[in-house]
């Protein structure tokens, strides 16, 4: 027994790597979640709530928000079905987001690895969804206000779980026989709703969204087999309308007065693309040079899977060397996307927060260029027995180091949760004191200050519209802190 067992992984040493690499990645994921336990109501949390109580209805409440306040339509819904489970929904959200973004991401990385030909195409499509997930979370330019604050993850995270189920549904179209009209109709309404709702969510990644079904578009047109074409043209049209159709709807929206108010007159179109191309740039670099370690063992993770997981029977490196090429030009296009609103609406470099699906994609298309990468290069040297031994070993060493790498990590993130936890305890007793206060007939109310966290604004000595809306989301006509 125990010589067929060390027979398994003599032969199967790469698939342990693989089976280890998944595990620490979860637990990493897992560390992430649970921080999120520790999140709590801040800044635009109460005025999101608060509108809820002006309605009897969240129809009436998401069509308010989208008249006087913002031109994200879909938030409003979103905002209000967590409010259905109560105020304590809103630590359970992070953990919701990654348990569900892991899900539809590996549900479609499934699909494509089993469209690659890759072995075990389902433990392939985890560990390539969770490498994405992990590295995303921790290389992004604001995680708490991206994850662990709801306004943040409703509005910026939450598009990204659109994008990981309706990917999965268009690939799921691609590798699907053909469909009857009543089954075509349905698919379509599907996709053209996701896509829809999606862009209710943020113009960063609604532009990202549009971009990326324009490039989805004319890489089928250009190297799409016709059967392939046939299926997927209809409904990636169908995707490209209902996006355009949200851009139309944020586009009109009564709450873009408030902005340009604000901010004044959008630059020129050819300021826009420039500023965008630039800004795009930048962000690359940037994510890079500050964070070199979490991109380099991204890189060679993905080169190391390429390298073990690739088929030779057929094709040539070159089209690797290609794969990767556009990979990275695809994200650099997709980013220039995610600036092009906020250079559009104010004319600067957008906030951390909604950068994260900017990271995402950077991540992404890492992972891509080194799968193609590592598959050009076993394409390359398959002819050399003892090198792919070798090489093998290599690759296996890579994945060990990964794993490594990735535990030290989740340490680090686990190493938040004392700041985390004390400030979820200081919060919860100044909430308890306000509720008592409010119960006993307070109306005007002042109490300690707590330490802003991740730039998301408290309630201060000023009147202040965080002030406002957290006074209504508590029942109260005035809510100050000490002097």
């Amino acid at each position: 027994m125990m010589q067929k067992i060390f027979d398994f992984l003599r032969k199967e040493y790469h698939l342990l790597a693989q089976i280890l690499l998944a595990f620490s990645l979860t637990g990493g994921l897992m560390a992430f979640a649970y921080l999120g336990f520790f999140s709590r109501y801040g800044a635009d949390d109460y005025c999101f709530t608060r509108a809820l109580f002006r309605f009897d209805n969240l129809f009436q409440a998401a069509w308010w928000w989208y008249i006087h306040t913002s031109n994200r339509y879909t938030t409003m819904f979103l905002v209000g079905m967590s409010e259905w489970f109560g105020r304590s929904a809103i630590s359970y959200l992070p953990a919701l987001a990654i348990l569900l973004w892991t899900v539809g991401l590996t549900l479609a990385l499934v699909r494509a690895s089993a469209w690659l030909r890759f072995p075990r195409p389902q433990l392939t499509g985890f560990v390539l969804a969770a490498l994405s997930i992990f590295f995303t979370l921790w290389q992004a330019p604001n995680r708490y206000q991206s994850l662990y604050w709801r306004a943040g993850l409703v509005t910026y995270l939450t598009p990204l779980i659109f994008f990981s189920y309706l990917a999965w549904l268009l690939l799921n179209e691609a590798n699907h026989s053909p469909r009857g009209r009543r089954g075509m109709a349905a698919i379509s309404m599907l996709i053209a709703f996701g896509f829809f709702a999606a862009g209710g969510l943020s113009e960063t990644t609604l532009a990202m969204q549009i971009g990326a079904l324009s490039l989805s578009l004319a890489s089928i047109l250009a190297f799409g087999r016709p059967d392939t074409r046939k299926r997927l043209l209809p409904l990636l049209l169908v995707a490209l309308l209902a996006s355009l159709l949200a851009l139309l709807v944020v586009f009109l929206a009564p709450a873009n007065q408030f902005r340009l108010r604000v901010f004044g007159e959008p630059p020129p179109l050819t300021v826009v693309i420039l500023r965008s191309m630039r800004f795009a740039w930048d962000f690359m670099y940037v994510s890079v040079k500050s964070m070199p370690l979490p991109t380099l063992v991204t890189l060679v993770s993905a080169i190391a899977l390429g390298w073990l997981l690739g088929r030779t029977e057929q094709g040539h490196s070159r089209r690797s060397w290609f794969a990767a090429g556009v990979s990275i030009l695809s994200a650099y296009a997709l980013i220039v996307c995610a600036m092009a609103p906020s250079v559009y609406g104010q004319g600067s470099y957008p906030g951390a927060r909604s950068l994260i699906g900017a990271q995402f994609v950077l991540v992404l298309a890492t992972l891509g260029m080194g799968l193609s990468l590592g598959w050009g290069l076993r394409l390359w040297r398959m002819n050399r027995p003892a090198w792919v031994q070798a090489a093998n070993g290599v690759a296996v060493i890579v994945l060990v180091l990964s794993i490594v790498y990735t535990l030290r990590v989740t340490s680090q993130v686990l190493a938040l949760e004392r700041g985390y936890q004390r400030r979820a305890v200081a919060w919860d007793a100044r909430d308890l004191q306000i509720r008592q206060a409010v119960a006993q007939g307070a109306r005007e109310l002042m109490v300690e200050e707590l330490d802003s966290i991740a730039g998301i604004r408290e309630y201060s000595t000023q009147n202040q519209w965080v002030n406002r809306c957290a006074a209504e989301f508590y029942g109260l006509d005035l809510l100050l802190t000490y002097p």
